[in-house]
């Protein structure tokens, strides 16, 4: 096929469309917006219908994220704390997202209220 025959020629590439700019909804006289550009707050990600009650699934995730050990090595509680969650089975790990609930979602308190509960137990 000769070079500059319509197959063997890629399409010219198209410049990239910029985005569109948005209108302002600020009078000219006044200077004061009427609202319609409010911001809005970013979705965290956690939240599987959009509220802020997010699955158990995404729930055992945070507690994965605070409980395994880091690619570095490195671990966000204590040694025994992650044993605890690694050997667990999912009624373990579901007491154990009970507590890291009630903390708030903290993990320094989590770690406190997880020691004083197993020294509660001895």
């Amino acid at each position: 096929q000769p070079l500059n025959s319509p197959q063997a020629t890629p399409p010219p590439r198209r410049a990239a469309a910029s985005p569109p700019v948005p209108t302002s909804s600020m009078s000219a006289s006044s200077g004061k917006s009427k609202g319609v550009n409010k911001k809005v707050p970013a979705d965290t990600g956690d939240s599987s219908d959009g509220e802020d009650n997010p699955s158990e699934e995404a729930r055992l995730h945070r507690l994965r994220r605070v409980c395994e050990r880091k690619p570095s090595g490195r671990l966000n509680v204590p040694e025994h704390i992650h044993l605890q969650w690694l050997q667990g089975d999912r009624t373990t790990r579901l007491k154990m997202l009970d507590v890291l609930e009630t903390a708030g979602w903290n993990k320094e308190e989590f770690v406190k209220m997880t020691v004083y509960r197993s020294k509660q137990k001895k």
